[in-house]
């Protein structure tokens, strides 16, 4: 998704919309004013809103809370923009939530969302990664890995790919087929 779309993240609602004659609908403005989204996904050629999401912990379940999703819904809705909602969880499935992107695309128009690749595509970025200054996806999380130089031990001075989630995520690959700068 980030070569077709820009991400951003905790965007205030006046960012996004408007109110007409604010000076006349001051409570209007006053209400979209405090709020905000988690993440609004914008093109990158004007920047325009594509989609929101909103990330839902056990604080949506409050009575405020919920009427303040309603008006956040509304908001979009009448937009014409997609506001896909997400449980909060420890980790998620990358092809839960491509589903769920790609469905928001659909809805917006005339954005082709690119179909995630094949198991074989992706066994064989990780079996025989292209020697470039791209770094290969972590097997384990799915988000660009990193050059890395071992300190200490009996690898040290070596480089190797790592993780660019660590310390969450310890996962590491060789790169001595990789003729990437370290980053």
């Amino acid at each position: 998704m980030g070569e077709c779309f820009l991400v951003f993240p905790k965007v205030g609602l006046s960012d996004i919309f408007f109110v007409r004659r604010s000076n006349k609908s001051l409570a209007a403005f006053n209400k979209i004013t405090s709020k905000h989204v988690d993440f609004l996904i914008c093109d990158p050629g004007g920047l325009n809103p594509v989609f929101g999401i909103e990330l839902d912990d056990s604080s949506h379940e409050s009575s405020k809370r919920m009427a303040r999703d309603d008006f956040v819904d509304e908001l979009f809705d009448t937009a014409g923009l997609p506001l896909i909602r997400v449980p909060v969880k420890v980790s998620y499935d990358t092809r839960e939530l491509g589903a769920l992107f790609r469905e928001a695309l659909r809805q917006f128009g005339d954005f082709r969302a690119p179909e995630p690749p094949s198991a074989e595509e992706v066994q064989h970025t990780l079996a025989d990664p292209p020697a470039q200054a791209s770094a290969p996806l972590c097997p384990k999380c799915g988000i660009p890995m990193i050059i890395r130089t071992a300190k200490r031990g009996s690898h040290e001075g070596e480089r190797f790919f790592g993780c660019s989630n660590y310390p969450r995520c310890k996962n590491t690959m060789p790169c001595d087929r990789h003729e990437a700068t370290p980053a």
